[in-house]
């Protein structure tokens, strides 16, 4: 892992993002992703992944996270629930500093959610990651550092 002592600022104030799972497609939330970067003028590097797209707003497209550089800060995940452990140790093994999971079928579903994430393993963590206890947008968010 890329460790070069900007902790959390990876994470709330990154240099790089890549966006998995991004979209040109109108109304998706890999469109809305990337739309809000420029919207609110990001000024890093923005690396879109996508398996259907060439370019995303004239950016050239990965196809997967392992095509990525080495060493990017953020990857926001906009990929199904069932795609987030792999998208994570693929992060991992790339040394991207910090992830946000933008995915349904975790805790926000309610009762129906809980039985499977019970039975879930945790997902994987590396030392210096920073992980989150919750994944509902509403809910407050703690980090704690994984060793």
């Amino acid at each position: 892992m890329v460790q070069d002592g900007r902790g959390i600022d990876r994470l709330l104030r990154p240099r790089s993002v890549a966006v998995v799972g991004a979209s040109s497609e109108p109304f998706s939330l890999g469109a809305n992703v990337m739309a809000n970067f420029e919207t609110f003028g990001y000024t890093g590097n923005l690396y879109p992944v996508s398996r259907r797209f060439e370019t995303i707003n004239g950016i050239p497209c990965r196809k997967s996270i392992s095509e990525l550089p080495d060493g990017i800060d953020l990857a926001a995940l906009v990929v199904p629930a069932a795609a987030v452990r792999q998208a994570i140790e693929e992060c991992a093994a790339k040394g991207i500093g910090s992830a946000v999971i933008f995915a349904s079928g975790f805790a926000e579903l309610g009762e129906r959610a809980w039985p499977s994430r019970r039975r879930s393993p945790a997902l994987p963590v590396q030392p210096g990651w920073l992980c989150s206890d919750r994944t509902a947008w509403a809910s407050p968010i703690s980090f704690r550092l994984c060793r």
